[in-house]
């Protein structure tokens, strides 16, 4: 029961460690893309 309950712990863990780094690394690269995109459509966009 306790290398159940280890493992399970250290699964959810890691788990949410991953969720965040997919969260993380998704987000700066929608940043990423967006500036890249605001930077191409800034001459054509009216104010």
């Amino acid at each position: 029961m306790i290398r159940l309950a280890l493992a399970v712990g250290f699964l959810a863990v890691f788990g949410f460690a991953a969720y965040a780094i997919v969260l993380l690394l998704t987000n700066y690269f929608s940043n990423q893309n967006k500036k890249e995109q605001n930077n191409q459509n800034n001459p054509n966009q009216n104010p």
